[in-house]
């Protein structure tokens, strides 16, 4: 179909929207953005916009001057404009098919965090946002430095406190109390990978120091039990993320496996031997250590708070329990080298013995600390493009 207005000469069409045959001189919202309109159909994009922004200063509510706006910065590449005045003009006109076609095409490419704000091939910056021709570019590298709090079960060392209560009387104990608990803290290093902005890898490395067991038990003869466990974990875990980027923000999800060792100082008194407890040594003190595989599955929320830094909320869930927690003990006098473990009696109660007595007539086990639980950790993350 032919187009009406080349007919015209544009210097005529300009003069009848600006001195319209009304008693008043002043130019209206429609008489602008006739002339805008009238520049964007013969592709002088850049002299349409001045008329669009002066129908808009005119009259904010005026939706077809937000479209015409939006394709004209479409069209000159100016994608940050475009798209402010395409969300703008949704509020007004959201059925509109161009500025719908915008948004779905702008939307996915101006999510910022965490965005490079290099110039680089297939590329163009516009207002510091990077602007693709293709899917957006994930980070390169990332690392990210943790506080984390911790609730595990471990649940021999707290069913150790009623069997330690229920132990110590019947073994002669008249003064005696025993505490443990769920809670850690500690912290954390991930260092991750981006192979494109929804999906990454990472490699974690953390420690933390759960609450242990504590015990004391004293007889009237006197006779004194004192046990201590303090267990310090390690792990590194390796995961794969899923994203979803928004425009200073994203969300994950997360989900792998770990390794995940936990060093147990403990001391041990206990005197004389013979009146408490006299399958567990005398006095001692070391390091038991244990580790095994272990299962997590965790989200979290990524804040931009500059071109290469984030504030970050996580919150992992793990399985994994460890058990067998030894140490070689002293020399015997035969010149032997008994191996000492962590052992949970049949009453509950928990102490350092020679592994010889566990799986004997009394049934003693090797104890088992259950990490299953969660961590929430507040982190600050760096990126490298």
């Amino acid at each position: 179909m032919r187009n009406p207005f080349r007919a015209v000469p544009v210097w005529v069409l300009l003069l009848l929207a600006f001195f319209p045959a009304s008693p008043s001189r002043a130019a209206t919202p429609d008489a602008y953005y006739n002339a805008g309109n009238l520049y964007l159909h013969q592709g002088h994009y850049d002299k349409a916009v001045p008329y669009f922004r002066a129908v808009l200063n005119l009259d904010p509510n005026h939706a077809l001057a937000y479209e015409g706006l939006a394709e004209c910065y479409y069209r000159l590449g100016q994608y940050d404009q475009a798209y402010e005045a395409c969300q703008k003009g949704l509020v007004l006109y959201p059925e509109s098919a161009m500025l719908q076609a915008i948004n779905q095409r702008l939307g996915p490419r101006m999510a910022k965090p965490p965005m490079p704000v290099v110039q680089g091939p297939g590329k163009v910056v516009q207002g510091g946002r990077v602007i693709q021709e293709g899917p957006m570019l994930a980070p390169q590298f990332w690392v990210k430095g943790a506080l984390k709090y911790d609730y595990s079960f471990e649940s021999d060392f707290n069913q150790a406190v009623n069997g330690w209560k229920t132990a110590a009387p019947n073994n002669g104990a008249t003064v005696y109390d025993a505490s443990a608990g769920n809670s850690g803290f500690g912290g954390k290093m991930e260092f991750g990978y981006g192979l494109d902005a929804w999906d990454g890898l990472t490699l974690t490395l953390s420690a933390f120091a759960e609450d242990g067991f504590h015990g004391t038990a004293r007889s009237a003869a006197p006779a004194t039990l004192t046990s201590d466990f303090n267990p310090l974990v390690t792990a590194v875990e390796a995961d794969y993320c899923l994203f979803w980027p928004h425009d200073d923000y994203r969300f994950y999800i997360k989900g792998g496996f770990g390794y995940y060792y936990s060093f147990i100082g403990f001391q041990q008194r206990n005197q004389p031997v013979t009146t408490l407890w006299g399958n567990l040594p005398g006095t001692y003190s070391g390091t038991l250590g244990s580790g095994d595989f272990g299962l997590n599955l965790g989200g979290g929320y990524e804040l931009r708070l500059e071109d290469h830094l984030g504030l970050e909320l996580s919150i992992l869930a793990r399985y994994a329990t460890l058990s067998q927690f030894t140490v070689n003990g002293p020399k015997n006098p035969d010149g032997s080298t008994p191996v000492y473990g962590l052992i949970s009696m049949p009453d509950g109660f928990i102490g350092v013995a020679d592994t010889a007595t566990i799986n004997n007539t009394t049934h003693n086990k090797f104890l088992t600390m259950d990490l299953t639980g969660v961590e929430v950790a507040l982190s600050l993350d760096y990126y490298f493009f």
